[in-house]
């Protein structure tokens, strides 16, 4: 609309509309779409958030380790703690209050796979994909909390991309939804934003055609909220949720004493991590910057905060 044109024109990025009359046909429609959905000042001041984040954030923050009363270690746990947290993680499984998501957007280039990457086979003598490794484990997680209680079906839901949304929906289907029931298995698209130059103007893939990528991390609350799912969710009563990355073979979804842990200690939050190997390992640290729980990157600390350990 000629409302969503000036937009463009006002935020600086007019220069998207440079070939808008001439096209034709599906490449004017595909074009005129994106120009109706992105709000191109919200991208402005996304950049500009996040450059003022970048210059000001390792120098001028207060970056502390994280305060004793919200973190467990495998060291400070006693048998009697994580019996109460998993009893306590089973019942609110068991309830319907939690909700496993995996985070299923990537796809699996790097590993030479040319599809989603829970689609890939590891190479295990059952030829099991990530996909089906986590379904799996969503049902067992079932089968414990049922143990002890009537049990409702387990939420389970999986962040896909535009691009392999259906190729991702598709394989759930041919596959029986892993021994999982349809109606409990939900997927959405995680968003996207238009790629940008480093002077800030929105990239064009094509004249008819504005590049985008993901929208990070920060991007899965609107996208779940957006496809509907929350709102179904939040009808169905669940109240948590654990999200973990595709790749990670190792995640236990849910895990019972994770689930209960947070529960116990009333956390909006909770995120579960390993020690770093040594000092010098270029991997972020769970702390606190300026008085909030933040992850801190190895970047932004300098050499006297990279020390301090358990």
């Amino acid at each position: 609309s000629d409302a969503h044109r000036a937009k463009f024109v006002e935020a600086g990025q007019g220069h998207v509309l440079k070939f808008l009359d001439a096209l034709e046909g599906d490449a004017a429609a595909q074009l005129a779409q994106q120009i109706n959905e992105i709000d191109p000042q919200a991208v402005n001041e996304s950049l500009a958030g996040a450059e003022a984040e970048l210059q000001g954030a390792a120098k001028d923050a207060q970056v502390d380790p994280p305060t004793p009363e919200s973190t467990a270690t495998l060291g400070t746990m006693t048998p009697e703690n994580t019996a109460a947290w998993e009893r306590r993680g089973l019942e609110a499984i068991a309830s319907g209050l939690v909700v496993a998501c995996v985070l299923g957007g990537g796809q699996g280039s790097r590993l030479g796979y040319d599809g989603p990457k829970g689609m890939f086979q590891l190479g295990l003598p059952s030829n099991k994909t990530l996909f089906q490794l986590f379904a799996e484990r969503v049902l067992k997680l079932q089968s414990l909390a049922a143990a002890n209680a009537d049990v409702k079906p387990m939420p389970f839901v999986v962040m896909t991309s535009p691009g392999n949304h259906s190729t991702t929906v598709d394989f759930f289907k041919s596959n029986g939804f892993f021994g999982l029931k349809e109606e409990q298995v939900d997927f959405f698209p995680q968003g996207t934003i238009p790629s940008l130059y480093s002077d800030g103007k929105i990239m064009m893939q094509s004249a008819s055609c504005i590049a985008t990528n993901p929208d990070g991390n920060g991007g899965f609350y609107p996208a779940l909220h957006k496809s509907g799912v929350l709102d179904k969710l939040i009808a169905r009563g669940a109240k948590y949720m654990h999200v973990f990355a595709v790749d990670n073979i190792l995640a236990r979804p849910a895990d019972p004493r994770f689930v209960g842990f947070c529960l116990d200690r009333n956390a909006d939050c909770g995120n579960k991590v390993c020690w770093k190997r040594s000092p010098d390992e270029a991997v972020g640290v769970v702390a606190m910057r300026n008085g909030k729980p933040s992850v801190v990157e190895y970047s932004e600390l300098d050499e006297a905060r990279k020390k301090p350990s358990r």
